[in-house]
């Protein structure tokens, strides 16, 4: 469907998913696209994936570790930190993320390795929105 989308002309920034869809294929397909610059933006929540960070093959929970203390964001109100890795000669940007100091990291992986964590959390929130509104929609008859 991304492809066939793509290939009808619809301008696209951001590919945006869950992490049901987040994927080794669907980075290959955002990677593919030609005629346009469009990324990847989703959760990430495949354990045993491995990624190269810093010339060692680890998951993202194990370079969450490597990281140190995560830096605060008062926009947000979340703690975070960063890392770019390659993965199947792909260049990515993990984001992890949590509400205070005691919440669940989430992983947020994204093929635009020069945006921030603000812009990538602001534009992933955009899925959440699209979703309610298909809902809705569908059952508003």
């Amino acid at each position: 469907m991304f492809r066939k989308t793509i290939s009808q002309g619809f301008k696209v920034d951001y590919a945006l998913m869950d992490s049901w869809f987040t994927c080794e294929a669907f980075i290959d397909a955002v990677k593919r696209v030609k005629n346009q610059n469009v990324h990847l933006i989703g959760m990430y929540s495949t354990p045993k994936t491995l990624f190269n960070y810093c010339n060692r093959q680890l998951t993202h929970s194990q370079i969450r570790n490597t990281l140190g203390k995560p830096k605060r964001c008062r926009k947000l109100h979340l703690h975070y930190q960063e890392a770019s890795v390659e993965y199947k000669g792909y260049s990515l940007k993990l984001f992890y993320s949590k509400q205070g100091a005691n919440g669940k990291w989430h992983v947020i992986l994204t093929t635009d390795t020069d945006i921030s964590f603000i812009k990538t959390i602001e534009i992933y929130q955009i899925r959440w929105t699209l979703e309610v509104f298909f809902k809705e929609s569908n059952y508003s008859c």
